[in-house]
């Protein structure tokens, strides 16, 4: 983020502590560059972008930047929240006890991708290994849709009551 210039070297050392959470990082980020880049654009095409994403103008007309900035980290934190700490990010069904996640898209060309890829079954995906689980992530927007844990009693439970010879394997 330093080296992009979208964080000054002290505020990102402020955002290195156990207490502070990538929401952080995005809020400082959007305070600051992203405050910066709002501030350059026409105002005009602010506006209209504001009304085409269903916005009213009466709830921004004192303060457009201010706004802006507060309604893209509004947006950031719950994709966040759902993209990564959600219960309901990840559903285990009860049938077969996969946990099925949800992939989480920003804008609607990545939308598209999504839905041809998973219509054609043509949808790219990557194993990515964390310290408790392995993790299969889609390519586009690195939402995880599998997990498997690597909590050795936790996989024999599973086992246990999807696997084995009666045709209730997986």
């Amino acid at each position: 983020m330093i080296k992009k210039g979208l964080l000054k070297e002290e505020m990102a050392n402020e955002l290195h502590g156990p207490e502070k959470t990538k929401n952080h990082v995005v809020a400082a980020v959007l305070g600051s560059a992203g405050r910066a880049v709002l501030l350059k654009l026409d105002k005009s095409k602010l506006v209209s972008e504001l009304i085409r994403q269903g916005y009213e103008p009466s709830s921004y007309h004192d303060n457009l930047v201010g706004f802006c900035v507060e309604t893209m980290d509004k947006l950031e934190r719950r994709a966040l929240t759902f993209k990564e700490l959600h219960p309901l990010s990840l559903q285990t069904s009860p049938l077969d006890g996969v946990a099925r996640g949800m992939i989480v898209t920003r804008t609607v060309v990545d939308t598209a991708r999504i839905l041809i890829g998973l219509l054609r079954s043509t949808l790219e995906y990557e194993v990515v290994d964390e310290p408790e689980n392995w993790l299969l992530v889609d390519k586009i927007t690195r939402s995880p849709v599998r997990v498997v844990t690597k909590n050795p009693i936790l996989t024999t439970a599973f086992w246990s009551e999807f696997g084995g010879d009666e045709g209730k394997g997986v």
